[in-house]
């Protein structure tokens, strides 16, 4: 790989003329010259800034430069609203970009993409699947980067749903021949005679278990109508040539609403999405560990940006994170009440994460009954976030936004997050990949930013 002549980030924001973007805040600053100092052609880089600091626009920059250098750039996000608002920022900007989804290519829009014309911002479902139809980018940026491992992960693992009719016949022959086999998971007697509640932890088959059935469940698989029947469309049809012929390898989880078997680190390094890549950039507020950010992608050593110098203390904000380990649920008297007076500490702006727009819209009743000011950010359209930053008293209630927030420096120093999304065994939903835990996981407990 050539090096690239380095790049003047700030100048190259100043010949955008935008007229919402006039400067870099000093995050984005020392980020960037570090980019351009270090790693302009480091394979796999992780940029970790907190929640509100601008990542979007850094990202951007980023991709501008890679455009200038011939590259084809693909700009990945966690969900199709995400990526909308990735597009609003790039349009702002002034940077050509085109977006895709699920039926929405268009052959212009593609010829763009890949004579590296115009940044293709996309979500993970439509860059990473069985059958892409954009083509691998020589940059791809990761947004959100643990939301990747979802995508990437389902590409080669099989769920069987217990649902009425095929699935529920597989699902229960595949309980049975691990019930016949051992008695080391009480938990199946209850999934099979259906009294297992909805939140029963899910069993982890052992490698031994799972050896002695495998052979039994392959071929009860292979004869279900799920993966031969191609008039169904079951999303098993397309992952079953893939996974068939590994089992073994698989790991095997079993819970009240399906069963997952895939492997336990996705082997990514063989997707062409992936592999082709120059240069592949993870980002997030909250990085783990490099080992455990390339085992969850199942990508090759990832090199974490550092920084010549920290910031001065205060100069990208402070955000308090608070969540409820109690059983009590987030809106009751003394829960709510906790939160408020929070709220008054924190300067008496506080942000709301709701995980539904039923969970908002009660929240918003509950706080209007308290008398308090209410800004209700609504989809596609996040003026309201400029509205409730001018006035010193208030609340931003959102739904289903966990990130995509402009939150900088000290406009905002509580973030409340009402209820803790997770992966469900069976979820795969490309526009809203996480599912919702019941709300006894919701404000109470402090954390500081940007720790989740």
């Amino acid at each position: 790989m050539t090096n690239a002549a380095k790049p003047d980030f700030e100048q190259n924001l100043v010949d955008f003329r935008s007229a919402r973007f006039t400067q870099l805040r000093p995050g984005q600053r020392q980020v960037l010259a570090a980019y351009a100092d270090q790693h302009l052609d480091t394979a796999d880089l992780a940029i970790e800034m907190p929640t509100g600091e601008g990542k979007t626009l850094l990202a951007l920059l980023i991709a501008d430069h890679a455009l200038s250098r011939g590259w084809s750039v693909a700009y990945l996000t966690g969900t199709r609203q995400l990526a909308e608002r990735v597009e609003e920022e790039a349009e702002d900007l002034d940077l050509d970009v085109v977006r895709f989804a699920a039926k929405d290519y268009g052959g212009a829009k593609l010829d763009d993409y890949h004579q590296a014309q115009a940044v293709g911002v996309m979500n993970y479902w439509v860059y990473f699947n069985s059958d892409p139809k954009v083509g691998a980018a020589d940059l791809v940026i990761f947004d959100d980067a643990h939301l990747a491992e979802q995508s990437l992960s389902g590409l080669q693992t099989l769920r069987i749903l217990d649902k009425p009719g095929l699935g529920r016949q597989l699902f229960r022959t595949i309980c049975e021949l691990v019930v016949a086999h051992t008695d080391a998971y009480p938990g199946l007697h209850a999934m099979l005679d259906g009294t297992a509640r909805p939140g029963t932890p899910p069993e982890l088959l052992s490698f031994r278990d799972w050896d002695a059935i495998v052979g039994s469940t392959r071929d009860a698989i292979a004869a279900s109508p799920l993966v031969t029947d191609r008039d169904l469309k079951d999303e098993m049809l397309y992952v079953w040539p893939t996974v068939r012929d590994h089992l073994t390898q698989c790991g095997v989880l079993i819970g009240p609403s399906g069963i997952e078997i895939g492997p336990y680190h996705p082997p990514t390094t063989l997707n062409p999405q992936y592999s082709r890549a120059k240069q592949r950039i993870y980002l997030s507020a909250t990085l783990c560990s490099m080992d455990d950010l390339q085992r969850r992608v199942g990508g090759g050593p990832v090199t974490r940006l550092t920084t010549a110098t920290p910031l001065p203390p205060g100069a990208t904000g402070e955000r308090l994170l608070v969540l409820n380990p109690s059983a009590e649920h987030p809106f009751s008297q003394n829960v709510l009440g906790w939160a408020l007076a929070q709220t008054q500490a924190a300067g008496g702006r506080a942000a709301w994460l709701c995980a539904s727009h039923a969970e908002a819209d009660t929240l918003q009743k509950t706080l209007t009954a308290y008398g308090q000011p209410i800004y209700r950010l609504r989809p596609g359209d996040d003026s309201m976030v400029d509205t409730w930053g001018r006035v010193t008293n208030g609340h931003l209630i959102t739904a289903g936004r966990y990130d995509g927030l402009d939150l900088a420096g000290d406009l905002c120093k509580l973030v409340i997050i009402t209820t803790v999304r997770r992966q469900a065994v069976s979820s795969n939903d490309s526009s809203s990949p996480t599912s919702a835990t019941p709300a006894s996981c919701a404000t109470g407990s402090a954390s500081e930013s940007p720790k989740h």
